[in-house]
């Protein structure tokens, strides 16, 4: 499962601001942590974690984004995207536009948010932090646990163009051509 993360999760989780869903961005990251969830965080949410947390020493600041860099994937759009997003007047806060065109750059499955209403009109899923776990909770019991190999990451590129990361990207192999199941077959036995 691929997931966005909105600046709101991201926020309570590090702050552990008094909010109802803190138990749950808190689980969220864990997961993300452990590769249970494919969990990314777009480039302008670092700033925006950066700004909102100017009263805590520098020194936490940077320990917490680094965090983030080390759990999260980072997810970004281009100057065409965002140009499109304006033209197309899906949203009325901008920022709000930038999550969703982040989390279509990442081909995410949900964009989990404690702000479902800012997303209405967004082109990816909606969920908040406790429906996400409902989500994972609910495909715990559907979906193979690939096994962990000492943090290696192996890479896979598909004759289409798709490169793909096995340990993050298990559940997207069925999407690569015969070849690459073949390819892919080999390289997992030869580990």
């Amino acid at each position: 499962m691929r997931v966005l993360l909105d600046a709101n999760v991201i926020v309570t989780y590090l702050t552990k601001r008094e909010d109802p869903y803190l138990d749950a961005c808190e689980e969220i990251v864990r997961l993300c942590s452990e590769r249970q969830i494919e969990g990314y965080v777009s480039l302008h949410t670092l700033s925006i974690v950066w700004y909102v947390m100017r009263k805590y020493p520098e020194q936490y600041r940077t320990t917490c984004i680094r965090e983030l860099c080390r759990i999260l994937e980072l997810a970004g759009t281009d100057m065409e995207h965002v140009r499109n997003g304006l033209e197309e007047e899906h949203f009325s806060d901008f920022e709000d536009m930038l999550q969703d065109m982040c989390a279509q750059a990442v081909n995410a499955d949900y964009l989990v948010t404690a702000n479902l209403k800012d997303f209405k009109r967004g082109v990816i899923l909606p969920i908040t932090p406790l429906q996400l776990l409902e989500q994972v909770k609910s495909s715990v019991s559907t979906e193979p646990v690939f096994p962990q190999v000492d943090n290696d990451v192996f890479r896979l590129h598909g004759g289409n163009g798709q490169s793909i990361t096995v340990k993050q990207h298990w559940h997207r192999i069925s999407n690569l051509s015969c070849s690459t199941h073949c390819h892919t077959f080999i390289m997992l036995c030869i580990i």
